[in-house]
């Protein structure tokens, strides 16, 4: 297996951590050794210990760009992207199966089993997800008891949805624009 770094230039520590994802999605945690991520991806353990003092270093990043970057970024553009909450918590859920994010979201998961760190990071993500989730249901009106109960409604499908997507008949998206759409009162959502 190859990975094919993001262009032939040097390599930034977000670039690694990127490479790291991949192989961990591709291969599992077993995988993410310096050397067998230099070899896939072609370059130096050089490159790499310019970014990172150790393995564990690169777990650590992984970890915190996890719960950081990850949960900013997925909540900012649903933030944007529609007037009402309705809008805002299918943006999320498709934006849960844009760029493969399902794919390291099991696979992270699996590794944080055994890994606290990763563990850690899960927790903290899962905390700003479901928050987020629950003040749109309020938004839209339900008692904070309520809200959690759908955010969290919402939140364990879309788990179960990626822990076992063999079982869709459909995409995944679909599926959780559906489930919105019956949690929100708005049923037709997501069957266009």
């Amino acid at each position: 297996m190859t990975l094919v770094p993001k262009s032939s230039s040097r390599m930034n520590k977000a670039d690694w951590i990127e490479a790291a994802m991949r192989l961990l999605v591709e291969s599992g945690p077993e995988a993410l050794r310096v050397d067998r991520l230099c070899l896939a991806l072609g370059i130096t353990k050089g490159s790499f210990y310019w970014h990172f003092a150790s393995r564990d270093a690169l777990i650590e990043a992984m970890a915190a760009d996890w719960a950081e970057r990850r949960p900013a970024a997925a909540l900012a553009e649903a933030e944007l992207s529609g007037a009402t909450p309705a809008e805002r918590l299918d943006h999320l859920a498709q934006g849960f199966w844009r760029d493969d994010i399902v794919q390291y979201d099991a696979a992270m998961r699996a590794w944080g089993v055994s890994e606290p760190r990763i563990r850690a990071a899960i927790e903290t993500t899962d905390r700003q997800m479901a928050a987020f989730v629950q003040s749109q249901f309020e938004a839209m009106g339900a008692t904070p008891a309520e809200a959690r109960a759908r955010a969290l409604i919402l939140f364990y499908c879309s788990i179960g949805i990626s822990a076992a997507p063999y079982l869709l008949d459909e995409t995944g998206s679909d599926v959780l624009g559906r489930m919105n759409g019956l949690m929100t009162g708005q049923a037709n959502a997501g069957s266009e």
